[in-house]
């Protein structure tokens, strides 16, 4: 496996999924905003799990797991952070009459949020 290649490979596909949630934010999509948001940061984390560990990441949406293996040290409100995005790819992935309505305040914050966490996981990526 070249890690170089894949992690490329991510990276692209993340900042493509970055401007599709800002696009669909723009347009008030919030849900679809937020699930573009958190492929956003999977592809990071996955980035960084291929970084740490030379194999390929797993097959997981869950943020959680993802930084677990990519070795990153979180703290309480990003583990929370993290949380509330996997939840929101659910609530986009597999919807219900039991899903949490979607605020477009919440979900500016939570989309507001997940970029800054993006930049911040985009620095521990090393070229």
């Amino acid at each position: 496996m070249d890690i170089e290649k894949v992690k490329a490979y991510w990276l692209k596909s993340a900042n493509e999924d970055r401007i599709v949630a800002e696009h669909l934010a723009e347009k008030g999509d919030f849900r679809y905003a937020l699930f573009f948001g958190h492929l956003y940061l999977e592809k990071l984390l996955k980035v960084l799990v291929v970084q740490a560990t030379g194999q390929q990441a797993p097959y997981s949406h869950n943020l959680l797991f993802l930084a677990y293996k990519a070795g990153l040290d979180l703290s309480e409100d990003d583990q929370e952070f993290f949380d509330r995005m996997t939840r929101w790819s659910i609530n986009a992935r597999y919807p219900n009459e039991d899903m949490e309505e979607i605020d477009g305040d919440v979900s500016r914050r939570d989309l507001t949020e997940a970029l800054e966490k993006g930049s911040w996981l985009q620095v521990k990526v090393k070229h």
